[in-house]
């Protein structure tokens, strides 16, 4: 929108157009990406409680 020399659309800030689009890209591509067995593996053993490799 600042390449075009406008600051709003249909009356909305261009900061606030582009957090959406931000985030709807964000929430679109962890969608479509699946999350691999060994990255969710991985993941589990880091935030389990058991095993977690703490000595107390």
């Amino acid at each position: 929108m600042t390449l075009t020399g406008n600051n709003t659309l249909y009356g909305i800030h261009g900061g606030i157009v582009g957090l959406a689009a931000n985030f709807a890209i964000c929430i679109i591509g962890s969608l479509l990406i699946p999350v691999s067995d060994s990255y969710r593996t991985k993941i589990k053993n880091k935030t389990s409680l058991e095993n977690n490799g703490v000595n107390m």
